[in-house]
């Protein structure tokens, strides 16, 4: 049974302005509004999507009796998202000092072939 927070693979049946409608396998139907595809106003949904493409969406909700839901597309696709990232990057229990003296020493190297070019 499906459930939010799955990711669901479907077929475009319908695009307007206001958003998309995706029919998956198993013959539930996703509407995915505009502002569930993309955070770009001036997108047109009519240029970036065609029927029977296939997609893939996160479950935002969905009623299991009626086989319906909404669904969310620029979860799983960053290049739809003004701001796609919410993760931070978490130190470690030595800090960064491991990460930045990896990276000092990459640097180095190409420092290096660049001056024996």
């Amino acid at each position: 049974m499906n459930k939010r927070g799955d990711i669901l693979f479907g077929k475009i049946i319908h695009i307007c302005r206001e958003g998309i409608t995706v029919l998956t396998n198993k013959k539930y139907v996703f509407n995915i509004p505009k502002k569930n595809i993309t955070d770009w106003s001036s997108k047109n949904l009519y240029a970036e999507f065609s029927i029977k493409d296939k997609i893939n969406f996160y479950v935002e909700q969905i009623d299991n009796a009626n086989s319906t839901g909404i669904g969310n597309f620029k979860y799983n696709h960053s290049y739809f998202a003004r701001t796609p990232f919410t993760d931070e990057l978490k130190e470690t229990k030595h800090g960064f000092r491991t990460l930045k003296s990896e990276i000092e020493k990459d640097i180095n190297i190409w420092k290096n072939r660049g001056q024996n070019v």
